[in-house]
């Protein structure tokens, strides 16, 4: 998995215009979190309960496995306004950009506001990898900018600021 998000960054970096050399202190002893998820059956009728609310990752980029034919995940098209279903295939991958790229992009690449809906009619499983990359680089589009938020930093504030972290 490690690999293929490297691969997936590098062409992001590519497409930027910058050289894949960017990475390197991002991709040195990166950190990646496996997850294993299970949704029960979806059986409410009240329109705010979800699975999984509606939300962004905070780190790099997510790599996702569905399992096959149990739809739930759904991304949020902004200029539409609506959610749309995201097909759960086999052997198929769902890539999903995070904060950070969207905050080191300058927005070039979004964070993907996504929530999940367990609507297969039993119970539903996924495993996302979330990359987060190195824990003490900075943004490798300015590698040279002083007092840069860290990874480590980044993940923090964000944590923090969702969960209540912070002891208050």
């Amino acid at each position: 998995m490690l690999r293929l998000t490297r691969s997936l960054l590098e062409i992001l970096v590519l497409a930027l215009g910058y050289e894949t050399e960017s990475l390197t202190a991002l991709t040195t002893d990166p950190v990646m979190n496996l997850k294993l998820l299970h949704y029960p059956p979806h059986t409410s009728t009240d329109e705010r309960q979800f699975g999984a609310g509606a939300h962004t990752d905070f780190g790099v980029m997510t790599i996702l496995l569905q399992q096959p034919d149990k739809q739930g995940l759904q991304v949020f098209h902004a200029a539409n306004d609506e959610w749309l279903s995201v097909p759960a295939v086999e052997d198929v991958f769902v890539v999903n950009m995070g904060d950070l790229i969207q905050k080191w992009t300058d927005g070039r690449y979004s964070s993907t506001v996504h929530r999940v809906i367990n609507i297969a009619g039993g119970d539903r499983y996924s495993v996302p990898c979330f990359y987060q990359g190195n824990m003490g680089a900075t943004n490798p589009f300015k590698p040279d900018e002083v007092g840069e938020e860290t990874v480590e930093m980044h993940l923090r504030r964000k944590f923090d600021a969702s969960y209540g972290l912070n002891g208050k």
